[in-house]
């Protein structure tokens, strides 16, 4: 059966508040706001771990981009999986990724963002 579907979802999400969409949205409901951009762009607020980073200081995102893999590693322990808390480590660590790839003196090693979230789960911890 076909269903026809009318509702202009564009129009609603640039009409209505941030507070009505989270409240309507499973992703964001109940939890720390998304990971996002500051108004300038020189800072990027890391859902997954709720802390902030500056976007073109190589060392910081070096630090936390090892942060947000151990939030992805404790998010999918096989005895406490939380699919919700590693998709969102997964998405931080893709872009800071992109954010170190444009700052980075060797830009081709965050290219590959999935690859490098498994070699960083395949270390020991604490390194």
């Amino acid at each position: 059966m076909e269903h026809t579907r009318h509702f202009d979802w564009d129009k609603y999400c640039n009409k209505a508040s941030f507070k009505e969409i989270r409240e309507r949205s499973p992703l964001l409901l109940g939890d720390w706001p998304p990971s996002m951009y500051s108004p300038d762009s020189k800072f990027f607020y890391l859902s997954s771990i709720d802390d902030t980073i500056e976007t073109s200081n190589q060392d910081e995102l070096l630090l936390y981009l090892h942060v947000v893999s151990d939030s992805y590693a404790q998010a999918t322990r096989v005895d406490k999986i939380n699919h919700k808390k590693a998709y969102i480590s997964n998405i931080d660590f893709i872009e800071m990724c992109g954010l170190l790839a444009a700052c980075a003196s060797d830009p081709e090693k965050y290219a590959d963002p999935e690859a490098l979230l498994l070699e960083y789960l395949a270390m020991p911890r604490g390194t």
